[in-house]
């Protein structure tokens, strides 16, 4: 299996392939979500995708383990930056703005990532893109838009009080989740994926754990007589948690992070797409265009950024 996943990583389009599907698995994110929210609070539902997350990686960590470099206060540090943005603040941001802006509008404030990316990947990880990056890049932003806002209506609505507040945690959201990409890669320069991942479960967990408590939000009986909620809080985990961030780790320890963060826009991408094919809302004519062009304008930049050469798995 690994042998087969390393050739496949060799391919020129191998890590971009796995942070396209990783992203593709998170857009499925919300048809499960908010079920299981419904049923369990906010803290102790993301604390429970975190503790079965960190079960199922332990093993697979405890067999790398051998492998494993030194963990150095520096690296300490980072994992737990990566924990706390990442996996904790960006997550209850980006809900928070969903919560008030709802999906398509708050989408808006997650094309903000890319450019904290760009910015931090230049300075903490000396990354340098093409002079082909710059004009793709804007492409890709004005794809994903048209996709989001196909009316150009991007739903503000008068209240200016509660939209100050949605637009505050989608800066939040996407500010987080660019701190945490950008630490992730340089952690994924001495780590391999799998210990990458586990301790940003691990010190989540923790760090979630506390605030569950804090909060009065253990729900560990409540899933006995929500019998519907574990099969959910399963999906979360592992199909939408685990195995997609693994995947994500893997293109991120192979690609540049500012190739990477433009990539993930197909995330808020999928979350549009993904209700309406459910809920049967035909696509508009626009949607479309932009779905086709935003495709084309993605394989464009793996072309000029990725590497030529790509580290074995």
């Amino acid at each position: 299996m690994l042998n087969w996943l390393n050739r496949f990583l060799k391919h020129r389009y191998g890590a971009p392939a796995c942070v396209l599907l990783a992203a593709s698995l998170w857009g499925l994110d919300s048809l499960v979500r908010y079920p299981a929210s419904q049923s369990l609070p906010l803290t102790g539902l993301v604390f429970l995708e975190h503790l079965i997350g960190l079960i199922v990686l332990t093993p697979f960590f405890l067999k790398s383990r051998h492998s494993m470099p030194p963990i150095r206060k520096r690296h300490l540090l980072a994992f737990l930056a990566v924990a706390a943005f990442g996996g904790i603040l960006g997550n209850i941001a980006n809900t928070r703005s969903i919560q008030i802006l709802g999906p398509s509008t708050a989408t808006l404030f997650l094309l903000l990532q890319p450019i904290g990316v760009l910015v931090l990947a230049s300075i903490i990880l000396k990354e340098r893109a093409s002079n082909r990056f710059l004009p793709i890049s804007i492409w890709v932003v004005l794809n994903t838009l048209l996709i989001a806002f196909p009316d150009f209506n991007l739903g503000f609505r008068t209240d200016e009080a509660e939209m100050s507040q949605g637009i505050l945690f989608g800066v939040i959201a996407s500010t987080a989740w660019a701190v945490s990409t950008v630490t992730q890669k340089w952690l994924l320069r001495t780590y391999s994926p799998v210990q990458s991942v586990f301790f940003r479960f691990f010190f989540a967990t923790i760090l979630l754990g506390g605030m569950a408590l804090a909060q009065g939000e253990f729900v560990f009986s409540e899933l006995a007589s929500n019998s519907d909620v574990l099969p959910r809080l399963l999906f979360l985990s592992i199909i939408i948690g685990v195995f997609p961030y693994w995947l994500y780790n893997v293109g991120l320890k192979r690609l540049p992070a500012s190739l990477v963060t433009f990539i993930e826009a197909w995330y808020p991408i999928m979350g549009i797409f993904v209700p309406m094919f459910v809920s049967g809302t035909p696509l508009q004519g626009l949607q479309v265009f932009g779905g086709v062009t935003l495709i084309v304008s993605l394989a464009l930049l793996v072309q000029f950024e990725s590497p030529k050469k790509k580290d074995s798995f």
